[in-house]
């Protein structure tokens, strides 16, 4: 799979970059997903149309942080797993 991992601690200021360099960042042509383990609402921008966004939309729960990310399926292999069928649906 041809991917590229950015980092994005500060949204606002990736936002503030020309268009032309977060082209150059992320890539014209690469398939976008965002993952969060919190909120979305932030990055379903940065995922584009037909990107996906992963996080966490709710609050809440308690438990350890394993329980946790078991029960929200927000564990690696859970990850992979719903990336790994997106891109299949995709074609890609």
């Amino acid at each position: 799979i041809e991917l590229r991992v950015v980092s994005v601690p500060c949204v606002e200021a990736l936002e503030a970059l020309p268009i032309k360099e977060q082209e150059e960042l992320f890539g014209v042509r690469l398939p976008r997903v965002t993952l969060e383990a919190g909120a979305t609402a932030g990055w379903k921008g940065l995922a584009g149309a037909d990107g996906l966004t992963l996080g966490l939309d709710c609050c809440g729960a308690s438990g350890s942080a394993d329980e946790l990310a078991n029960a929200f399926g927000f564990t690696a292999e859970a990850v992979a797993t719903k990336i790994n069928e997106w891109l299949r649906e995709r074609g890609t």
